[in-house]
């Protein structure tokens, strides 16, 4: 059977197929429907330190090969998450990462304090694409020197690995990351949403009470993968791209540009078995293409000269 393992830092992920954070909850809302043992990874919904309601209905949209949505973070924060949601990961096996949220460098800093001493955890996924009441409501993933400063403060807390999350709006998503990995991050992941707006053309109002969201699903796919492409050649960290994943092919396309795994975020909104149907075409694409593991595929993109 091909090698599907990848890792980053010491840790060992079983195979490329991570649930991406907000897309599947916490977990437990997946247990019916599929075998979450045999995920390669799965990402919790983002954690504040404190509890968030989220915005107002309406906040979720159909969109052309996609969705909005503007959720708003909506979360039980870390306290009940302690109590509640990591008692039932000790059940199962697959590598536990926590997106960590935050309005101002401390916020991220209380809740890896919090948590870290939890054995069940793997990972965290640093959210910087939060907005950010220091930077004005903006992204700290936008400025390279707010990804230090976040990461630099975390990066003592804590000896497990840090994953950075990064935003398509930076002007330039791979100085980003080269901060991210200047910082002592230890991986990357990319892209989170595009920000996107819907109208009611009969009412005159936005489709979301927000105004805007975020724009998932298989429109933004060819941003992604030019984007994992992009940070692949500028630094050394593994990366988990994201976006419009919908296929094993896909997948594997991804990986050829650079990341060592992926995370399905839409596609299992819209099928929750979708995830290990993506790892298993994937799993069943890998040979024919003269490969016997994802790493002698990763990275293997041929420009024309």
């Amino acid at each position: 059977m091909s090698d599907l393992s990848f890792s980053i830092g010491p840790l060992r992920f079983p195979n490329p197929v991570v649930l991406a954070s907000g897309t599947a909850g916490y977990g437990y809302e997946l247990e019916p429907y599929i075998d979450l043992d045999l995920l390669g990874g799965f990402i919790t919904k983002g954690i504040y330190p404190a509890p968030r309601a989220g915005n107002p209905s309406p906040r979720v949209y159909e969109t052309p090969s996609g969705m909005l949505n503007a959720i708003g973070l909506q979360g039980i924060g870390m306290v009940r998450f302690r109590d509640e949601v990591l008692p039932f990961w000790e059940r199962y096996k697959p590598p536990l990462g926590i997106n960590v949220a935050g309005e101002c460098p401390e916020d991220y800093a209380r809740v890896v304090e919090y948590l870290d001493s939890h054995p069940r955890i793997d990972f965290y996924e640093i959210n910087l694409s939060c907005p950010n009441v220091q930077t004005g409501g903006r992204s700290p993933s936008w400025f390279p020197e707010e990804t230090k400063r976040i990461l630099s403060t975390l990066r003592p807390l804590t000896k497990r690995p840090l994953i950075a999350k990064l935003s398509p709006h930076a002007r330039s998503v791979e100085e980003i990351a080269f901060a991210a990995q200047e910082a002592g991050a230890d991986g990357v992941s990319l892209i989170n949403t595009f920000i996107g707006l819907a109208v009611d053309l009969k009412s005159r109002r936005p489709m979301l009470h927000n105004l805007f969201g975020g724009v998932s699903g298989p429109a933004v796919k060819p941003m992604a993968l030019a984007m994992v492409y992009k940070v692949f050649q500028r630094v050394s960290l593994p990366i988990l791209g994201m976006g419009g994943i919908v296929s094993g092919r896909d997948l594997l396309e991804f990986i050829v540009a650079g990341a060592s795994g992926v995370q399905i975020g839409t596609a299992t909104i819209v099928d929750p078995q979708a995830p290990l149907r993506i790892l298993r075409e994937a799993s069943e694409l890998l040979p024919s293409l003269g490969c016997d593991s994802l790493g002698e595929l990763r990275g293997s993109l041929k420009p024309y000269r």
